[in-house]
């Protein structure tokens, strides 16, 4: 079984004869299937309606028992959580810039009044979403291409 499943796509697992297979924790069952035949049996997991999360995925094969762990991710969310990290990294650095000005003594960012901070705060801060955003980048998946054009 694949050790990370992003919500939506369909996969195919072949469940060994006389088997049981679970996926869930100790509240939710995200997926349950017996194949009770004497021979393997290929099976379309569809991951659609499946929650979010860290589970475990349980094999029982007359008795014989393999464990292990599973991740269920939402390429949705995990998007919404990295353009909110993005736009915070943008609006710290428009008070950063600000404070160099000295134009501005307080601002809001996302209902958060910050006054008269310190730089230093400030660039903890924006330290603090840059790695947020790096950590979500790779997570998700998301990379980054660059691509150089050389002269004749």
């Amino acid at each position: 079984m694949k050790e990370l499943i992003y919500k939506g796509e369909k996969f195919t697992y072949i469940v060994p004869a006389n088997t049981k297979i679970i996926i869930g924790n100790k509240t939710t069952i995200v997926y349950e299937y017996e194949n009770t035949t004497s021979t393997d049996t290929p099976v379309v997991i569809d991951t659609t309606n499946f929650q979010e999360g860290n589970f475990t995925y349980v094999v029982n094969t007359n008795g014989d028992i393999k464990i292990s762990q599973v991740q269920i991710i939402d390429p949705l969310s995990s998007s919404d959580e990295l353009n909110d990290a993005l736009t915070m990294i943008k609006e710290i650095d428009q008070v950063l810039e600000d404070r160099a000005k000295n134009a501005v003594s307080q601002i809001t960012i996302n209902n958060k009044t910050i006054i008269n901070s310190s730089l230093e705060s400030l660039v903890s801060l924006r330290a603090m979403y840059v790695r947020k955003v790096n950590r979500l980048r790779k997570k998700s998946g998301i990379f980054k291409s660059v691509t150089v054009f050389r002269g004749k």
